[in-house]
């Protein structure tokens, strides 16, 4: 009887335990994880008319969640094989991680009886049943988000423009229809569900324009992002599009959480093929080539192999000698996680080396490591010193963290006009985020 009811107590407070774990997962803030996206951009369709600007869209989107500090995968003018293989690699990255998953679709879309699906360029329909098999389904999408078991996803349909094959259909339902959205998901529809969207008279769609412009509001939630972005959609539109959004989410989450911590944008150094010619007579060649050509998943199947077969301290010595991009890119597969067990004190090591090779992106990496005490104890004032040296180099992120640091008081003393300095400095170099805080400061 002692025993059964000492088995009983044990259960109980692993259930407890479970239960607690499960709502401090809810609850925490979850702009502290990864950012994933895939964005795709259709215009060019081969079988009807050439939409003006999705792979504006795209392309604009894309830049924007970057400097927002995502890992974006961006296609255009895809056909239906390339969707799928996208979307099932968007899954596979996503799952088993605490990554924040975003996607991102501008083109032509339709609904079925229900089910949404968004068309690829190649497509020809000539019946409905056409484009179940020849669409790519919605539903596959938020499948594979459901199945990945992430922290969160955000899914951004800009797809509800006008049927562009309407003779192959016998429905007479317009736009896309709304589907519930999978628990920890946040749906978003560029108009209200049965209606159609603006193509837009611009470089960007009337939604999109909006969504770019108060998508980097600091500290805005993702819930008053959208709201937004529909109260300028129904003002411009005249009451004719309105944008709809379905959500599951429990957390908060923010596009530009700048008060919360700098901004740290990881950047994927190219080489062109000309410029760099490896031997490939080792593994240890082949994993440079894979950095090098960004296929960060034969990178760390490579590393992985290298550390069973006991020759990481070789592979170490191998790696010294190579450049600091090459040190930079082992440095972030360490940091992400993602192909490799995440170690942030290997991450801060490599990364470290890189910064004292010069690597600019690094020594802004490493500043903002050193700040947060990622792989290493916190020291604020080496975090300033190593983003003020990467400042010196016009190295955008470094600067807007500088202006950050002196706008708010943290680790600088507060100058709001060195900050806008920064700011103009890093928003002349492109830096989206730096654009938007000068605006505020104008205000």
């Amino acid at each position: 009887m002692l025993r059964k009811y000492i088995f009983c107590l044990v259960l109980t407070l692993i259930l407890i335990e479970c239960s607690i774990m499960a709502q401090e997962r809810a609850i925490r803030p979850v702009e502290e994880n990864l950012r994933q996206a895939l964005v795709i951009g259709n215009a060019n369709y081969a079988h009807t008319g050439v939409l003006r600007n999705p792979v504006n869209d795209a392309k604009a989107i894309s830049s924007m969640l970057r400097s927002l500090g995502f890992t974006v995968t961006a296609i255009t003018d895809a056909d239906q094989p390339q969707m799928d293989q996208a979307i099932r690699k968007f899954g596979e990255e996503l799952r088993g991680s605490d990554a924040i998953g975003l996607f991102y679709y501008a083109g032509h879309g339709t609904q079925i009886k229900g089910e949404n699906y968004l068309l690829p360029v190649e497509i020809n329909p000539s019946t409905e049943a056409d484009v179940r098999y020849r669409g790519v389904p919605v539903g596959q999408l938020l499948g594979q988000m459901e199945e990945a078991g992430n922290n969160m996803n955000i899914v951004i349909l800009d797809a509800c423009r006008n049927n562009p094959f309407p003779r192959s259909f016998r429905s007479t339902d317009r736009g896309l229809a709304q589907v519930t959205a999978p628990t920890g998901s946040f749906i978003s529809y560029a108009t209200a569900p049965g209606q159609v969207a603006d193509d837009g008279k611009g470089d960007n769609g009337l939604f999109t324009s909006k969504l770019l412009q108060h998508m980097p509001t600091p500290n805005l939630k993702l819930e008053e992002v959208f709201k937004r972005v529909r109260i300028d959609v129904q003002k411009e539109s005249g009451g004719e599009q309105v944008p709809w959004d379905a959500s599951s989410v429990t957390g908060d989450f923010y596009f530009n959480p700048i008060n919360d911590q700098p901004t740290v944008v990881p950047q994927v150094v190219t080489v062109s093929p000309e410029k760099f010619e490896p031997s490939l007579n080792t593994r240890f060649d082949e994993f440079i080539v894979a950095l090098k050509r960004g296929d960060n998943s034969k990178a760390g199947n490579l590393l992985k192999s290298i550390k069973k077969e006991n020759q990481y301290d070789q592979f170490t010595r191998f790696l010294n000698s190579k450049s600091a991009e090459s040190k930079y890119e082992i440095g972030m597969l360490y940091f992400n996680g993602k192909f490799v067990e995440k170690n942030n004190d290997q991450s801060f090591q490599w990364i470290s080396k890189a910064a004292h090779q010069g690597h600019a992106v690094s020594q802004t990496t490493l500043g903002y490591f050193l700040e947060k005490g990622i792989g290493t104890s916190r020291n604020t004032a080496e975090a300033i010193s190593w983003y003020t040296k990467a400042a010196d180099q016009n190295e955008p992120v470094a600067l807007y963290n500088l202006a950050n640091a002196h706008l708010t008081g943290r680790n600088l003393p507060k100058n709001v006009a060195v900050a806008r300095e920064f700011f103009r400095k890093a928003s002349a170099l492109g830096h989206v985020q730096s654009t938007t805080m000068l605006r505020q400061l104008e205000k």
